[in-house]
């Protein structure tokens, strides 16, 4: 792998200079100077369009959310997480059913959304123990979590995000939208489990065509929906078949599966595309190409970007390398980041809400953490080392997320394990599952903030 050179960052800039920076680093950029990159150049320019926030209505005429945002608030998070402390404090146990396949909390942080390989996806509530805890106690006995809602799809789940808005004070923002295998996009009520509205896009046959990912734009107005070499965008507000489509392969040249979207949260016009083809894109809702980034040793199968807007994070299948990009400068890579991935699954990674942390699971079982702000630790390869690690499992950590408000990490397991051909004295093939393989398939609650012990209370009491 050729060195990466580190570039300084920059959080003070506002969304007028990101966007010369963008502009001077299409311009400037060598494609012959880095092995990795291949940025193609268009006269597209980001135009910076001020977004109004509207009501938004279901097929049932519900307003969704009348919720105003403002653009330039900025959120001071505290630094609530001690990864080098781990304690498991709740789990969901399911040795008899089909593995995990990720877990996401949601927005306002008082529930656990999983996908299930057995076409279900769970919503498990936060504990109620858990709520307004600042410590945890060591003599602490663990919760056991139950399900409170199943929803089940007509087949395999691709993809599953939470309205970005969602606040459980307002159960008409208490949805999420999933894609699964000869389905539509369905909107899903997560107080009671139905569908509220059904988005379906058709192919060349006029039969209904699976979405293969999806993504929210900041507002939860549109619905952005990946294809074979296509995006459509839906309006959350009129379900049916009504929507706009993004063709890549005219637009930019980029073919392959839409594998994951991903929607800039500082600029909310610019949103990235990434395949399974190891592309990934950068457009804007005006359907302009910005730049591409190629790199990927793998397809790609999670994009993320950091809360300032500034990086762009990217993971692969059959990759071990999470990979950051300079979104001030397309093309540039700052860091990468090693993980343990052998599989074609979709290993999950996910960030604190202050860009301090960098964490992912891995088909090894184990979780990695990366400190993003101290960025020093480099090895000669060019890759951050990990800051701590630990094992959750003994079976492949598909799943991971950090819950907003409290240092709770949740974590989901489980893969699909091929059965072992063996033959016996009568030369008669049988199938037998690797006995070498733990079977985990489980969704886990982790503490990773400050502990005390009885000892301690005591003292304190005296």
């Amino acid at each position: 792998m050729a060195e990466l050179d580190v570039l300084p960052l920059v959080d003070s800039l506002d969304k007028n200079d990101i966007t010369e920076e963008i502009k001077k680093g299409i311009a400037e950029i060598n494609t012959d100077s880095n092995e990795r990159m291949n940025i193609d150049q268009t006269e597209s320019v980001l135009q910076s369009n001020e977004i109004s926030y509207s009501n938004v209505e279901s097929e049932s005429n519900e307003v969704v959310c009348d919720k105003q945002v403002d653009e330039t608030e900025v959120h001071q998070y505290p630094d609530i997480y001690k990864f080098e402390n781990q304690a498991e404090i709740a789990n969901f146990n399911a040795p008899h059913m089909k593995h995990f396949a990720g877990c996401k909390w949601s927005p306002d942080g008082t529930c656990l959304l999983t996908n299930c390989v057995d076409y279900t996806l769970r919503i498990f509530d936060l504990p109620k123990d858990i709520h307004s805890k600042t410590n945890w106690n060591s003599s602490e006995s663990m919760s056991e979590l139950q399900p409170s809602l199943a929803m089940k799809e007509g087949g395999r789940i691709y993809d599953f995000v939470w309205y970005p808005l969602m606040s459980s004070w307002e159960p008409l923002t208490c949805c999420f939208i999933s894609s699964s295998v000869g389905s539509p996009v369905h909107l899903w009520d997560a107080y009671t489990g139905k569908i509220r509205a059904s988005y379906r896009a058709y192919d060349f046959a006029d039969e209904v065509h699976s979405a293969l990912s999806l993504g929210f734009s900041t507002d939860g107005v549109l619905i952005y929906c990946g294809f074979r070499d296509a995006v459509k965008v839906f309006d959350i507000s009129k379900p049916g078949r009504d929507c706009s489509t993004i063709n890549l392969k005219v637009v930019s040249g980029q073919k392959g599966l839409v594998s994951c979207i991903t929607v800039n949260p500082l600029m909310p016009e610019l949103f990235a595309v990434g395949t399974y083809s190891r592309s990934i894109g950068l457009y804007s809702n005006s359907d302009e190409f910005i730049c591409m980034l190629t790199g990927q040793h793998g397809g790609v199968t999670q994009l993320k970007f950091s809360n300032d807007g500034l990086r762009l994070y990217s993971g692969g299948r059959m990759d071990k390398e999470i990979i950051c990009w300079d979104i001030r400068n397309p093309g540039s890579v700052l860091s990468t980041y090693e993980r343990v991935v052998t599989t074609n699954q979709r290993i999950y990674f996910d960030m604190s809400p202050d860009d301090k942390y960098l964490i992912s699971g891995g088909t090894d079982g184990i979780c990695r953490v990366w400190n993003l702000h101290e960025g020093t630790n480099f090895n000669s390869e060019g890759r951050l080392e990990e800051c701590f690690k630990f094992k959750t499992n003994n079976d492949c950590v598909n799943g991971v997320s950090l819950h907003r408000s409290y240092p709770v990490l949740a974590t989901s397991s489980g893969q699909y394990h091929y059965p072992h051909l063996i033959e016996d004295d009568d030369d008669e093939k049988i199938f037998k599952p690797k006995q070498k393989y733990e079977f985990e398939n489980n969704v886990k609650l982790w503490w990773i903030g400050p502990f005390t012990s009885d000892n301690e209370n005591m003292s304190l009491d005296a």
